[in-house]
């Protein structure tokens, strides 16, 4: 989380609620990073790689040295998608 952009003087609990249907996790290749960086950029929003992909099944956040499970692909679907293997 300590990755995410925020703008100067706001804070990231305040920032987080404002615009909550406004935020995209995305999972690409390393590779790829780059260039998604560079077309969200060109369409005047802010991209940063702020994690990785492992082979937990979950979607989890860390900051301040608490972690969060967002999605459990074990137990839950997003839009139909889970019970697909990653492995």
């Amino acid at each position: 989380m300590e990755r995410v952009p925020i703008p100067d003087g706001i804070d990231m609990d305040l920032w987080l609620r404002m615009y909550p249907g406004m935020g995209f996790v995305l999972t690409a290749y390393p590779e790829n990073v780059r260039e998604i960086t560079h077309i969200f950029e060109e369409a005047g929003m802010v991209a940063v790689k702020i994690g990785e992909i492992t082979a937990t099944r979950k979607l989890q956040i860390t900051y301040d040295a608490e972690t969060a499970v967002v999605f459990d692909f074990d137990q839950h679907t997003v839009m139909g998608i889970g019970a697909v293997s990653c492995g």
